[in-house]
């Protein structure tokens, strides 16, 4: 009987990870680099001329991450975000180096007619547009969490928001101790890339349950 000759493995497929930056349709950055299956990568790109996002012109960048395997696209995701600077001159607020004065209207996002503050684009847009009608430039999102589109809309229609982070009186419990930072760093993941958003509050009605220590590391998650 002949030895059996064991199988061997395929080598690996290379793959490559390409990035695209476009604005008003036009690629404006670009890079490409080979990656190992399951490896991380850190990619800095620098856009020419930056048009930054304002209230009343809030420029928008399309962001495309593409992966492919021996030259077939494998998996690929889309995301907008946009540039604003925010800086403080004294007492004055400046958003891209102007000086901005925030007006804002509260939201508890209650509608009767659905069980949790979720909002297709037109009801998003529409409400933002008559905020803005009745002299506001700020909507504080307070002690919810709205779906995504919100947040696109925001984003499109130039409204600043203040979101404030579910967390209200609280019992200050070892568990609470335990998950909240993890729970905060997953909040922030859904609103860092959003230009609209210039204020973040941790919670409402924070009183002194809820000690420095806790609240400095809660901070340093919003932060960071």
């Amino acid at each position: 009987t002949p030895p059996v000759t064991p199988p061997t493995s395929a080598p690996p497929v290379p793959l490559l990870l390409q990035i695209e930056v476009k604005f008003a349709g036009t690629s404006v950055a670009h890079h490409e680099q080979p990656i190992l299956p399951g490896a991380a990568f850190d990619v800095l790109l620098a856009p020419p001329d930056v048009a930054f996002w304002f209230p009343a012109a809030p420029a928008l960048y399309t962001v495309e991450v593409r992966l492919l395997a021996g030259g077939r696209m494998i998996a690929s995701a889309t995301h907008r975000t946009g540039f604003r600077q925010l800086a403080a001159q004294g007492e004055q607020l400046l958003l891209n180096g102007d000086p901005i004065c925030l007006r804002g209207a509260l939201s508890w996002g209650w509608n009767p007619a659905v069980i949790v503050p979720w909002y297709t684009a037109d009801q998003a847009r529409a409400e933002l547009r008559t905020l803005r009608a009745m002299g506001f430039n700020l909507v504080k999102l307070c002690l919810f969490i709205p779906n995504q589109v919100y947040y696109d809309v925001a984003d499109e229609e130039g409204m600043l928001l203040w979101q404030e982070w579910p967390l209200w009186l609280p019992e200050v419990t070892t568990e609470l101790r335990a998950c909240a930072p993890s729970e905060y760093a997953e909040y922030m993941q859904l609103t860092r890339s959003h230009p609209s958003f210039v204020i973040y509050s941790l919670g409402c009605e924070l009183d002194s349950s809820v000690d420095r220590p806790l609240l400095q590391e809660l901070d340093g998650v919003a932060v960071h």
